[in-house]
């Protein structure tokens, strides 16, 4: 069926609500900060994707397997690039790419759900979020779908907005879904670690010795809270320990600054 000019214009005229599509593709600055955004989030995306990898190694073997494991990780990668491809290629560049990229995120967007869902830590706090969040997002692609094909192929006046609320949902949804595992997160710790040149560092339980500022060596048992480490290539800091600087008494400041006073007088 064949419509005139006319009668899309009196269809478009109806809507009111841009959709996501819209919004990331064909308004300027919309567009452009969100691109923007999604270029932000996508480096803690994929370090989200390769620590809920870790965290279902952890849980090994009561609620997930390393291969298991690896799957979700391969699943939530294609599934962010998707997320690339939908945003970057927008519908108005080229509609087949858009289109596709968002079919593969919405594909992948279920065994993220299903897998996160089933090698989550057993908190019911979480639990009981991320099923609302995974319904909301499930419910809301068949009034999407629908209002969709009401718009594209029947064009229903105002259909099109319809759709955009759905596809809003959906997206908050998703991004609730996801922020929920900072709570499952709280027991994670990451530490950056300089090994130096000797390529390793001594851990556990063995006790460790560190130089302060004025050359005195002390030491302490990695075992305990407040635990660090040097070796020669730096610091090794976790738990709540505090800061090495706390550890600096004012003789050792001035031994300190005594030294490089002598050292520019010998020079």
């Amino acid at each position: 069926m064949v419509y005139s000019t006319d009668k899309k214009a009196a269809v478009l005229s109806r809507e009111w609500f841009p959709s996501v599509s819209a919004t990331t593709g064909d308004w300027y600055p919309e567009r452009n900060i969100c691109q923007i955004l999604i270029a932000l989030a996508s480096g803690p995306r994929l370090l989200l994707c390769y620590l809920w990898y870790l965290l279902i190694l952890r849980n090994v073997p009561t609620n997930g397997s390393p291969g298991f494991a690896k799957l979700l990780l391969m699943n939530d990668v294609i599934r962010t690039i998707a997320c690339g491809g939908w945003v970057y290629v927008t519908s108005s560049d080229d509609h087949a790419i858009h289109d596709f990229s968002m079919i593969i995120y919405l594909l992948c967007t279920v065994p993220h759900v299903v897998g996160t869902i089933k090698s989550a830590p057993q908190n019911l706090r979480t639990q009981k979020y991320r099923r609302i969040c995974g319904y909301t997002f499930f419910g809301a692609l068949v009034p999407m779908v629908y209002f969709f094909i009401q718009h594209n192929v029947h064009r229903v006046p105002g259909a099109y907005t319809y759709y955009a609320f759905f596809e809003w949902s959906l997206i908050i949804s998703d991004l609730a879904f996801d922020a929920i595992c900072m709570i499952d997160f709280e027991t994670f710790e990451l530490r950056v670690v300089d090994i130096g040149a000797s390529g390793n560092h001594e851990g556990g339980a063995a006790s460790n010795d560190f130089k302060t500022f004025g050359g005195g060596i002390r030491s302490r048992n990695l075992s305990g809270e407040g635990k660090a480490y040097s070796g020669e290539g730096g610091i090794f800091v976790g738990g709540k320990t505090n800061s090495i600087l706390n550890e600096l008494k004012p003789a050792d400041a001035l031994s300190f600054a005594a030294d490089i006073y002598l050292g520019m007088t010998e020079d």
